[in-house]
């Protein structure tokens, strides 16, 4: 003989159990989405090739010696530059290092760290000079865990005129989202500025989805595979 009452509550339990199922699945798809979007973002700032020491670019990724730089992103070689626009760029390297170091035209050391043998260089490196003056140029020395005292990796900084850096400035400062002004120098081509601005000082705190922007770039923003 069926039960009446546990006949009756039967439909309910049932649509409480699709509720309860519905309810564990939303989490899992919302980071699904956020990954998707990311990954598309990620691929707009396409490949980096790492600078090996004495200039040469290649597949390396540290092993050898070589630096990715991720920001400031190096344009032209003999010797590699970058044209930076940001009067007080932040520096991110890939790989840990072992020193970095600011030099005038001289050769004279600016500023710099050397790392501990069992604690590596990691992670933003914040501008330690007083602004760049438009058209300075100062010249960074990289030095990966894997290198000798002597294989370092040299990239120049070159400062943008007056106007870009004003341009710079105004784009740190803007109200809006600053994801929404990467993604507008992105469409205009304009990679390496998209990248200063991703790591340029926040004023107030980051978003989420620009702080997993900006741990993406410094996992795999010299990787091909980080493409995909």
């Amino acid at each position: 003989m069926t039960d009446p009452i546990r006949h009756r509550f039967t439909p309910t339990a049932g649509l409480l159990l699709l509720g309860v199922m519905a309810a564990l699945m939303l989490p899992s798809q919302a980071p699904a989405r956020q990954r998707t979007w990311l990954q598309q973002l990620r691929a707009q700032f396409g490949y980096n090739p790492p600078l090996a020491p004495g200039g040469s670019r290649g597949p390396g990724q540290g092993q050898d010696g070589s630096i990715c730089l991720i920001t400031p992103q190096p344009k032209r070689q003999d010797p590699a530059t970058a044209l930076v626009t940001m009067p007080s760029p932040t520096l991110v390297s890939q790989q840990p290092l072992a020193e970095w170091r600011l030099e005038d035209s001289q050769g004279r050391k600016l500023a710099g760290a050397l790392a501990r043998s069992d604690r590596p260089i990691e992670g933003p490196i914040a501008w330690p000079l007083p602004p760049l003056q438009p058209g300075q140029t100062v010249t960074l020395r990289l030095r990966s865990m894997q290198a000798s005292g002597s294989d370092d990796v040299e990239i120049r900084l070159q400062a943008a005129s007056a106007s870009e850096q004003a341009q710079g400035l105004k784009m740190i400062g803007n109200p809006r989202d600053r994801l929404e002004i990467v993604q507008t120098l992105l469409q205009q081509g304009k990679t390496s500025e998209a990248l200063e601005l991703v790591f340029a000082p926040f004023q107030g705190s980051p978003s989420a989805l620009l702080l997993d922007l900006r741990q993406s770039l410094m996992r795999n923003g010299c990787s091909p595979e980080g493409l995909r």
